[in-house]
């Protein structure tokens, strides 16, 4: 798996990460602990170093520290606050470097923050304490909001987590000029919209219950959505074999990109992700970045 520099950080992350909400905290339905530990182990395998992990989905980070073992030092771990709250955030690091144990986090995202909160003070210089004595090496903002990411570049955060995909590309479209002056690292995540550019339902598919796509998208939503996918069928032609394959090229055409987080929930669909990244009839030199 090759890797890439995020931004200025100091952090270098593979070029597929392996994104665990969804295997931690149930958002596409419920997952047996084999399976979730059987997924990581094949990211793994497949040559993924970067895992997306946070203290409040689940037990998915002490998961991930299990089956890394004595492999910390070739990995990545990118950890979520989800408090705004200075002394919250400070304890969701220490919960996460015991979760993982681990005497340091690679990168430490507030999860979805307010504008207001992100202009906090006290919260920032919580987060360039923790980065001073060593327990992150990095801090930043994941936001779907351009308006929070320009916020975020204004505090001077060392990497935003932002959704990218062929699909939804105006956020990080919106803000490339910034990101380039500043040399701001980028984590790209719902490389494949959700499951859209997955390319495996038809119309009035129906999710589980317990599935957050149930509650995102109507049936009408979802299949306007299934029409704009089929529209970029051209793309699947010569070496792009799939749309999914088509997906992840195009978000790690961008230059800008570090990392594309794969919300993978099987041990198929990290090592395929992994596989359309880093495709093995491919050289370095082959790639157009």
């Amino acid at each position: 798996m090759r890797t890439r520099a995020l931004g200025r950080s100091g952090v270098n992350v593979s070029e597929v990460a392996l994104g665990t909400w969804g295997l931690g905290a149930n958002g596409y339905g419920p997952i047996d602990s084999a399976r979730v530990e059987a997924t990581v182990q094949r990211a793994l395998e497949s040559g993924v170093t970067t895992f997306d992990v946070a203290p409040s989905w689940g037990t998915i980070e002490h998961t991930v520290a299990t089956v890394v073992g004595a492999r910390r030092d070739e990995v990545q771990y990118v950890t979520r606050a989800n408090s705004v709250m200075a002394l919250r955030v400070v304890e969701s690091c220490e919960t996460s470097l015991r979760n993982l144990k681990t005497d340091h986090l690679d990168v430490l995202l507030l999860n979805h923050p307010p504008e207001t909160e992100v202009n906090n003070e006290t919260l920032t210089q919580a987060l360039v304490t923790l980065k001073s004595a060593g327990k992150i090496r990095a801090w930043g903002v994941s936001t779907s909001k351009s308006s929070v990411a320009r916020a975020a570049l204004d505090r001077g955060v060392d990497v935003l987590c932002v959704p990218h995909n062929v699909l939804a590309s105006d956020l990080l479209m919106d803000i490339a000029p910034d990101l380039a002056l500043r040399e701001t690292g980028v984590l790209a995540h719902s490389p494949l919209a959700y499951g859209l550019l997955a390319d495996a339902w038809k119309r009035d598919h129906v999710f589980g219950t317990q599935d957050h796509r149930r509650r995102r998208w109507t049936s009408e939503g979802l299949n306007e959505r299934l029409r704009h996918v089929e529209a970029l069928r051209f793309l699947v032609h010569g070496s792009t074999k799939s749309l999914a394959d088509a997906a992840i090229k195009f978000v790690l055409a961008d230059s800008a990109v570090g990392s594309c987080i794969v919300g993978a929930r099987s041990p198929a669909q990290i090592a395929e992700a992994a596989l359309l990244a880093n495709p093995p009839y491919l050289d370095d030199e082959d790639l157009v970045r």
